[in-house]
């Protein structure tokens, strides 16, 4: 399987990659902004490994999605904190 993670690099999205990827033989996307939640130090243990991939992408935007979705089987959405997106982009909120 090929997995899609968007806010892989917070808390919660970054527990999930490392379970995927010592615990199964799935390949992962993490896809995050990087933003104040973000840490790729939380992926310190599995950025080496050859089924672990990283794309720094605004991923509220639909149009820098599309291509990241391509071919994925699988897709956690863990985008933390919308609120600022949301109040300043209300129509794109259902949209991705």
């Amino acid at each position: 399987m090929r997995i899609l993670v968007t806010g892989g690099a917070g808390f919660i999205g970054s527990a999930l990659i490392r379970f995927l990827i010592n615990s199964t033989e799935h390949s992962v996307l993490n896809v995050d902004k990087l933003t104040y939640a973000g840490n790729l130090d939380n992926l310190r243990d599995v950025s080496s490994s050859k089924r672990y991939f990283f794309s720094q992408v605004d991923n509220y935007f639909p149009q820098s999605m599309t291509e990241q979705l391509f071919g994925m089987t699988n897709f956690f959405k863990l985008i933390g904190n919308l609120t600022n997106q949301i109040l300043s982009y209300p129509t794109n909120t259902e949209k991705v």
